[in-house]
């Protein structure tokens, strides 16, 4: 048996600040929360709302220049959260009968680490608050219940007893002739019994702002998470949650001549022949640093990306992923390599566009105004700590393996593009969880950027690499073809036995525009892929 704080001591709130305040939560009072007055040395500011699912509504920054809160996210929300116990699975509502209590801290330090199991960057916590849901899982297909109300230190948790002991309940019933008392009551007897018992953290935690998110080092952003934890006295086989964020769908910073109003969204795919450096990423064209990339992808659009490890899927090259490249003085079709658990894209990018040389431009790969940076994968070239992902094998470990998806393995990332725009982040757990063992849905969370400097000399157009991009000269040979249709044909991850897990991966070759000099490749293995690869 433990006490609630000691269990989720490992959760990142928890781990930034061990004695954050608890507050019991009560049902019967309100507990909508206002979190934070914004500045300098206290960026973040958000709404908290508990009456129904846990939303956060208008999170917000404070830039240092123009010295001024910023819209970052609209709303945040969590859901969609169940547990397989076994072969019988229970979905856990995200609802206040189920509310513990709520965490929540103002400050907070996680230090640079090589050992502990999830928190290895260094962060200095600004903002943070972790709603924590308790469940007992019943038998017999009698469902759950929540726990009673009380303080993290008010009873035990995964008690053995809890467990194991039946429940009587009595149940009065108006017999006519039958058996029963003189009063014709009857007593009937509850046989089922709790099997285990599961906690369920929907938390927020706001960082200051850090020049760690990218790999040159120029940009600062303020990283956030949002995220589901869970924890169960028992072995689970499987789980799954979602967390959703939307941004607004104007910018705060449209006023300026050089942006445009609306906020887009880009999907990026990086190239894993890339060698990163700092003298590469301020000379590359896009098509040097990205494989192919899609913009404005339309809303209901579902991508895999993150596979399991358990496809059992070695480092491949895709097919049905086409773009130009140069060979002996003309464009032909190359195939893409991809590397273990690789979806279909790495990363995604909310923001305004730039205009450009009298167009529309994205801005990418250092996007920094008014922007929503989400990577779940960084390329192979690119070595450092901070960008590699969570290793395979018995004892899987954070920021250790380069090129592996920022993603514990035995979790399949699915993204739902929405309006707003917005994405669903979805998560199936393909088990086992073991007992008392935390597991995170999005560990790699989110980054707002807030300041770029750029060292004298570089490439600059107002404040940004866009002009050595050169655009209109690399962007339409990896523009990814998918359109509506889409090359990936998904069902959504709607079950928890794992049906159909691996076919997932299903393909629909798409023909590119009439204009374009289009050319199948040839099967995989063959002369043309070898030298495409080199």
């Amino acid at each position: 048996m433990a006490k609630l704080r000691e269990l989720l001591e490992d959760t990142m709130l928890l781990t930034a600040k061990p004695d954050a305040d608890f507050n019991a939560f009560d049902a019967g009072q309100p507990n909508d929360v206002n979190v934070g007055h914004g500045g300098h040395l206290q960026p973040w500011n958000f709404k908290l709302a508990t009456t129904g699912p846990p939303t956060i509504a208008d999170l917000t920054c404070f830039l240092i220049e123009p010295k001024k809160s910023f819209d970052v996210c609209s709303e945040l929300s969590f859901g969609d959260v169940a547990v397989a116990v076994g072969n019988m699975e229970y979905e856990l509502p995200l609802e206040s009968d189920f509310i513990l209590g709520i965490y929540t801290t103002d400050d907070g330090t996680i230090p640079k680490s090589n050992s502990h199991p999830l928190w290895r960057l260094a962060a200095e916590v600004t903002r943070g608050i972790q709603l924590v849901y308790g469940y007992r899982l019943r038998d017999k297909g009698r469902g759950l219940e929540p726990y009673p109300a009380g303080t993290d230190e008010d009873f035990d948790f995964f008690s053995e007893q809890a467990r194991s002991n039946k429940r009587v309940k009595a149940k009065r019933a108006r017999s006519k002739g039958g058996a029963g008392d003189a009063d014709g009551d009857t007593t009937t007897v509850d046989t089922s019994t709790i099997i285990a018992e599961v906690l369920v953290c929907a938390s927020l935690v706001c960082c200051s702002g850090a020049k760690d998110f990218e790999p040159t080092g120029n940009l600062e952003s303020c990283r956030f998470y949002p995220q589901i934890s869970l924890i169960a006295s028992k072995r689970l086989s499987k789980a799954r949650g979602r967390v959703t964020m939307i941004r607004p769908s104007k910018s705060g910073m449209g006023h300026h001549s050089d942006m445009t109003h609306q906020i887009s969204a880009g999907l990026f795919t990086d190239r894993n022949q890339f060698k990163f450096s700092t003298r590469t990423a301020l000379t590359a064209t896009w098509e040097d640093i990205f494989d192919y990339y899609q913009i404005d992808p339309p809303d209901g659009l579902q991508l895999r990306a993150v596979r399991l490890t358990n496809e059992n899927m070695e480092p491949r090259l895709e097919e049905a992923h086409i773009r130009k490249e140069w060979h002996f003085n003309r464009l032909r079709d190359s195939v893409v390599k991809k590397s273990l658990r690789q979806g279909e894209f790495d990363n995604l990018h909310l923001a305004p566009k730039m205009k450009h040389k009298k167009k529309e431009v994205f801005m990418a790969p250092v996007c920094q105004h008014d922007c929503v940076h989400t990577h779940w994968r960084w390329g192979n070239g690119i070595t450092a700590r901070n960008f590699r992902g969570w290793s395979a094998g018995a004892n899987p470990e954070p920021f250790s393996k380069v090129g592996a998806p920022l993603v514990p393995p035995n979790q399949a990332v699915t993204i739902t593009m929405t309006a707003g725009p917005g994405l669903h982040y979805d998560v199936f757990i393909d088990g086992p969880i073991e007992k008392q063992t935390l597991q995170v849905i999005n560990h790699h969370g989110s980054a707002y950027a807030r300041k770029l400097d750029i060292p004298a000399g570089d490439f600059v157009v107002d404040g940004g690499f866009y002009d050595s991009m050169r655009f209109e000269d690399s962007h339409e040979r990896v523009q990814y073809r998918g359109g509506d249709a889409g090359l990936l044909e998904l069902r959504r991850l709607g079950s928890l036995d794992g049906e159909d897990e691996m076919d997932l991966w299903k393909r629909i070759i798409v023909s590119e525009p009439a204009e374009v000099d289009h050319v199948i490749p040839k099967r995989i293995g063959g002369q043309d892929d070898e030298r495409n690869m080199q």
